[in-house]
C-alpha cells in the first residue's frame, strides 16, 4: 500500500539521481508505474517526466523509448488525443534506432499505447493502423524467450494480443474482445500485469 511503499519512493529516485545514466531512468520509470498502479497518476506523471529526461541525458535508445511509452501510460485518460500525439512523436524519433531489438520491443509497446489512446479518443480507424504495426513488429520478433523481454514489457505476440482486447473493449466491440480472450495463452508471458489486463479485459467484456 501507498502508506508502506510510499514514502521510499523519493529516496529511490534521489539513489537514482545520484548514479543518473539508466540508473534514474530505472528508479523513475519504477516509481512512474507503481504510483500509477495505485491510483497516483498526478504523482506518476512528474516521475515519468524524470525518466524521460534522463534517458534523453543518457543517450541510450531503447530506454529512451522505455521513457516515453511510461510518459504515455502517465497522461490523464482524459487527455488521450494528447496522448497519442506524444505516442506519434516518440514512434518517428526512435526509428533511428529500430536496428537494436529493444528499441524495436518499444517501438511495438508505443505503436500499443497509441492504439489505445486513439481508441479511447474515439478514432477506430487510427487505433487499428498503430495495431497493425505493432503486430507487424511482433510477428518478426516473436514472444521474448524469457517471458518478460526488455524492461519486462513483454512485447510479442501474445502481449499485442491482450492489448488489442483493451482497444476492443474501448471501442465496444465486446464480442472480438470474447473471440480474442479464446485464442489467448497469457500464461506464457512472465509479467503479472499482462496477466491482469487479460483477466480484467475478459471480465469486462462478460458483464
Amino acid at each position: 500500500d501507498y502508506g508502506s511503499i510510499g514514502p521510499l519512493l523519493a529516496s529511490c529516485l534521489l539513489d537514482g539521481a545520484a548514479h543518473r545514466g539508466i540508473s534514474l531512468v530505472r528508479a523513475a520509470y519504477a516509481t512512474s508505474v507503481w504510483l500509477r498502479n495505485v491510483g497516483y497518476r498526478d504523482l506518476s506523471l512528474p516521475a515519468a517526466r524524470i525518466a524521460v529526461a534522463a534517458a534523453q541525458e543518457a543517450e541510450d535508445p531503447g530506454w529512451l523509448g522505455a521513457a516515453q511509452f511510461v510518459h504515455t501510460l502517465a497522461l490523464p485518460i482524459e487527455a488521450a488525443a494528447t496522448t497519442s500525439h506524444i505516442a506519434e512523436r516518440s514512434l518517428a524519433e526512435l526509428q533511428g534506432g529500430a536496428a537494436d531489438v529493444a528499441v524495436r520491443q518499444m517501438l511495438g509497446q508505443m505503436h500499443l499505447s497509441a492504439s489505445l489512446a486513439c481508441a479511447v479518443d474515439g478514432r477506430p480507424d487510427d487505433a487499428l493502423a498503430h495495431l497493425v504495426a505493432a503486430t507487424s513488429e511482433a510477428t518478426t520478433l516473436g514472444d521474448p524467450v524469457d517471458g518478460s523481454g526488455f524492461n519486462m514489457c513483454a512485447f510479442g505476440p501474445t502481449n499485442v494480443d491482450i492489448w488489442r482486447m483493451s482497444v476492443a473493449i474501448e471501442l465496444g466491440e465486446y464480442g472480438e474482445t470474447l473471440t480474442l480472450a479464446k485464442r489467448i495463452t497469457p500464461g506464457s508471458l512472465r509479467v503479472a500485469n499482462r496477466h491482469q489486463s487479460y483477466w480484467l479485459s475478459l471480465g469486462r467484456a462478460l458483464a
